[in-house]
């Protein structure tokens, strides 16, 4: 009887191939999973891409031109600013506590240094329970623009309610602007950024609260 084995031969370098190929499509992919995991993003908490290099590029309307004069003005040096609650970089401060200031006790957001850094990228979060007021008032803004009416270097962002609001220049009164009541919660978020030409001013000091 015959062998059928007889004489087979089979062709391993097929197999090698196609295993090889097989190994280096797996070692690709994971080379590159491995890079895109390693590569840290640049989108900050708006999803924005804080390209400093690029950012000086992008114009926005300056907000600050359509604030209103406060009712009243507040002494520019106030010893009790040293017990109100702040609202710094990379914190946030709930709805809960935000729906009991008042004028007179309100929240503090205010900016680093006089003048202020180069390359700032501060981003902090208020929450503003449904139904409640926010006013906020501007007890100085000083952040040189070349165009009055645009912010472009340096300014100072507030995002809240679906809408973003870019504020820069000089303000020489105190201003206030008013927002809501809504029909939902909302966050907003403050954030001051600068570029790095040393064109630097004083930069801002805002008092948030529920109540006039």
């Amino acid at each position: 009887m015959t062998n059928w084995l007889e004489g087979y031969h089979p062709d391993h370098s097929n197999l090698n191939s196609s295993g090889m190929k097989l190994l280096f499509v797996f070692a690709f992919v994971s080379l590159v999973s491995v890079c895109c995991m390693a590569v840290p993003s640049k989108l900050d908490a708006f999803g924005f891409d804080w390209n400093l290099d690029d950012a000086d590029d992008v114009e926005f309307e300056n907000a600050a031109l359509k604030l209103v004069d406060a009712a009243y003005e507040r002494a520019e040096f106030n010893v009790s600013d040293m017990s109100l609650m702040r609202l710094g970089c990379g914190k946030k401060i709930k709805g809960s506590v935000f729906k009991k200031t008042t004028a007179s006790n309100p929240i503090m957001f205010k900016t680093l240094g006089k003048p202020y850094p180069n390359k700032a990228n501060c981003i902090s979060d208020l929450y503003v329970p449904k139904g409640t007021t926010l006013f906020v008032e501007f007890a100085y803004l000083d952040m040189p623009t070349d165009v009055p009416n645009k912010c472009r270097k340096d300014y100072l962002r507030i995002k809240g309610s679906n809408k973003s609001k870019f504020y820069c220049g000089t303000l020489n009164k105190v201003k206030v602007k008013e927002m809501g009541p809504w029909g939902k919660d909302y966050r907003f978020q403050f954030s001051f950024r600068t570029n790095n030409d040393d064109t630097n001013g004083d930069g801002a000091k805002l008092y948030l609260y529920a109540k006039a």
